[in-house]
């Protein structure tokens, strides 16, 4: 049984003044605070109006509310030589430890009384001086702590009754539901506030659907990421929305599962953005239970890999045609630390065009489709960097290489750049033909090339 309930189921509250119209009288301001309590967000104007018709059933002649702001209590004080007025005394501090009767109350879920106040005149000096002789007080709560404390004091040495001390006690807690419900509305704002903040500053995507997909809620980055805006998205399914033809089997079947387990999902997929590109992302879902305050929704994070996939294949094909070239270049290193003659195939005659020698094919050669860095040598100086354009490789083989040109060449050395740093390998080279390479058009030469050495040059 709550305190409003224990009062309402007790006889009569002739102890208040002895006769039947003062109880009446009481009930009515125990409705009237209840109704109160129902319609205000205000704790401390329902506890000031309250009091003041408290204050008049118990013939207190004082009444107010004290706060606490940090380590001292704020006290608001009515009565007394203003009675009547509805005005207040300036407000005064009091310490909220120690063992005054306001620092009491705080520590009790209790009323605590004090019937004669000069008996502790020295802990309740700032009571005495406003002249109260007797009071009666009661904690608010804030549902986690002491928060302040109702007031009634009494210009007289008076003993309260414990109906007086119930209908105290009553307003009390009704003001401490009041002030709870507002702690946690503020609270509640607050985390809000630094949920969204959050969301808007995250760099990571993030998607709020409903169970069957249909988006709810996104942030700044899925937009950013897309290009959608906000008008685009919500309301829409993610299936039609933002994903891809051939994925969504993939993507439904893992949505399958969470509603299966519950446990959180990871997955790959693209995005589709609204001009058609398609970002690589890595997708976590999780599912949020509906209750009583919402309905349940599926969260969905994103991160935007698409730069790391490419920057994994370059470096992938970058470490490919290094070391296609680092291969080419130890074939030739054997080679020419060797001495090894060129070897003469008279076989090899039946393929080659006129006037290019017999031994241009001695050795077997490899398709090379690659773009490489040749410049023209002119002397035995390196070429400036500059000097050097993406020439697009024909085929390649420890004794030279071949590429591809527009324009027969009006030089006839070369510096060609192999790999990439920092294992490029400069060699030096002999142009020997510029064939028209057959069924081109408009031509295009296959420009041969003999090694005949290895960069640094003088």
């Amino acid at each position: 049984m709550n305190v409003i309930e224990d009062i309402i189921a007790t006889p009569p509250l002739t102890s208040i003044h002895g006769d039947g119209a003062t109880a009446v009288g009481a009930i009515a301001w125990l409705c009237e605070v209840c109704r109160a309590a129902n319609e205000s967000s205000q704790a401390h104007t329902l506890a000031v109006e309250s009091l003041a018709g408290l204050a008049e059933l118990c013939t207190a002649s004082h009444w107010g509310v004290a706060w606490r702001r940090e380590d001292q209590l704020q006290v608001e004080l009515h009565g007394g030589s203003h009675q009547g007025t509805g005005d207040s005394t300036p407000a005064f501090q009091m310490p909220v430890g120690g063992e005054s009767l306001l620092a009491s109350a705080m520590r009790s879920d209790k009323p605590e009384i004090a019937v004669d106040l000069n008996d502790d005149k020295q802990v309740n000096k700032a009571l005495v001086q406003r002249g109260m002789q007797s009071a009666a007080a009661m904690q608010v709560t804030d549902g986690s702590s002491a928060s302040g404390v109702l007031l009634l004091g009494s210009d007289n040495q008076k003993h309260w009754t414990n109906d007086e001390l119930k209908l105290l006690s009553a307003l009390g807690h009704q003001v401490s539901g009041i002030h709870q419900r507002t702690t946690m509305g503020k609270e509640l704002r607050r985390q809000q506030s630094l949920l969204k903040s959050l969301q808007s500053s995250m760099e990571t995507a993030m998607i709020v659907m409903t169970p069957e997909g249909r988006i709810t809620e996104v942030n700044q980055s899925t937009l950013d990421i897309s290009g959608f805006t906000q008008h685009d998205l919500v309301g829409r399914s993610i299936w039609s929305a933002l994903l891809v033809a051939e994925e969504l089997n993939h993507v439904k079947q893992t949505f399958a599962r969470l509603h299966k387990d519950a446990a959180p999902q990871r997955f790959d997929c693209f995005l589709l953005t609204r001009t058609g590109q398609r970002r690589r992302v890595s997708c976590s879902i999780s599912r949020l239970a509906g209750d009583g305050l919402g309905k349940p929704a599926i969260i969905c994070t994103a991160v935007d890999i698409t730069e790391r996939c490419e920057a994994i294949e370059r470096a992938a094909r970058a470490e490919a045609v290094a070391q296609h070239a680092r291969e080419m270049f130890a074939e030739l290193q054997q080679s020419i630390n060797t001495g090894q003659e060129r070897l003469h195939r008279a076989e090899a005659s039946e393929h080659l065009p006129p006037g290019v020698d017999l031994d241009r094919r001695a050795r077997a050669r490899r398709e090379y489709p690659y773009m490489q860095r040749v410049a023209p040598l002119v002397g035995n100086r390196m070429p400036r960097p500059d000097a050097f354009t993406e020439r697009k490789c024909h085929d390649i083989s420890s004794r030279g290489f071949a590429f591809l040109a527009h324009e027969k060449p009006d030089f006839d050395r070369v510096v060609v750049s192999f790999g990439t740093a920092p294992h490029e390998v400069h060699l030096t080279a002999e142009i020997r033909h510029a064939t028209p390479k057959a069924g081109s058009n408009p031509p295009v030469y296959i420009v041969g090339c003999c090694y005949t050495g290895r960069v640094p040059l003088e």
